[in-house]
């Protein structure tokens, strides 16, 4: 009786630490899998969260870029205003830069036969080419190399017309006209057009009209 109540006993115990390791065993399997499923939705989350911030900045990056496209984009309205603030030097190399262009492009042309204007005494036909409006008007002849032509700019606003003059020098291949500076106030505020004529003993011609507004 002694041994089957040892033996009795011993089963019982058995058959609890069994249970016990058992629902160890499953507790540790449900804590597992919930740690992995939470650990899984927050990479799922996190992810979404990482694309959802690379797509803002896409899309702001194009916007930011589309904007300053068009901020630096041509106006076609917009005309030249006059600075009455002496040139910097970064205006004159560009004035520089603009005038060896022309010239290059006069050197690459094929040359052609002079065209003579013959109500002016058999005269040659240029195109003097405005290169400057800001605080002077600034302009070259090509097609004649010579000294002591005059250079008119006319300013034409409304029924009001002004005008400056400057002598015409050598200057490479082309005639080069002195600076006809604009002092502050010469202009009355508002839209004016300017035009660059040449003339000389051999040699007459207008340039195109140009566009200033005056502030």
């Amino acid at each position: 009786m002694q041994i089957y109540n040892k033996t009795s006993h011993f089963l019982h115990t058995i058959f609890e630490d069994s249970s016990q390791l058992c629902y160890y065993i499953f507790m540790y399997n449900y804590k597992q899998k919930n740690q992995n499923k939470s650990s899984s939705i927050r990479k799922k989350s996190a992810l979404g969260l990482i694309g959802i911030i690379i797509a803002i900045g896409l899309i702001g990056g194009g916007l930011y870029l589309r904007s300053r496209s068009d901020k630096n984009s041509s106006d076609p309205t917009k005309v030249p205003t006059i600075n009455y603030a002496p040139a910097t030097p970064s205006e004159k190399q560009q004035a520089i830069d603009a005038k060896d262009k022309i010239v290059a492009q006069q050197k690459n042309n094929t040359p052609s036969s002079p065209t003579i204007d013959t109500s002016s005494n058999n005269k040659k036909i240029v195109y003097p080419t405005i290169t400057n409006t800001n605080g002077s008007i600034n302009a070259l002849v090509t097609g004649v190399f010579e000294e002591g032509g005059t250079c008119t700019a006319t300013f034409t606003k409304g029924s009001g017309t002004l005008s400056k003059t400057s002598v015409g020098f050598q200057n490479v291949s082309y005639t080069q006209c002195a600076p006809m500076n604009i002092e502050a106030g010469f202009l009355t505020p508002g839209t004016w057009s300017v035009v660059v004529t040449y003339s000389s003993t051999s040699a007459s011609g207008s340039s195109t009209s140009q566009i200033m507004e005056v502030k």
